[in-house]
């Protein structure tokens, strides 16, 4: 399975909470329990993933599934298995 690109995962959070036009100290407050504005930069900048339940409000506010959220569109998420299996092919059998 791809694992979570976290760099890109925040990159997907900045912009939903920047199509809701929200600051960070804005957008943390629409979760339950809230996030602090330092929370939610670190979520941006790719430190921490959230937690699932924030997962899935995230994924509401930018009305798309917790998977393209996690993930990207499907397409993307293709490329980067496929990426990944190739690599993993090349490290057990080097010759091809």
């Amino acid at each position: 399975m791809v694992d979570v690109n976290k760099k890109e995962l925040g990159e997907r959070i900045k912009k939903i909470r920047l199509e809701l036009g929200d600051t960070t100290e804005v957008f943390g407050k629409r979760f339950d329990p809230p996030a602090n504005r330092s929370l939610v930069s670190a979520w941006e900048n790719g430190r921490y993933i959230p937690s699932p339940e924030r997962l899935k409000s995230l994924a509401e506010l930018g009305g798309i599934t917790v998977n393209e959220l996690l993930y990207g569109d499907f397409q993307y998420f293709c490329f980067n298995l496929f990426e990944e299996v190739d690599a993993e092919l090349l490290e057990e059998y080097p010759e091809l």
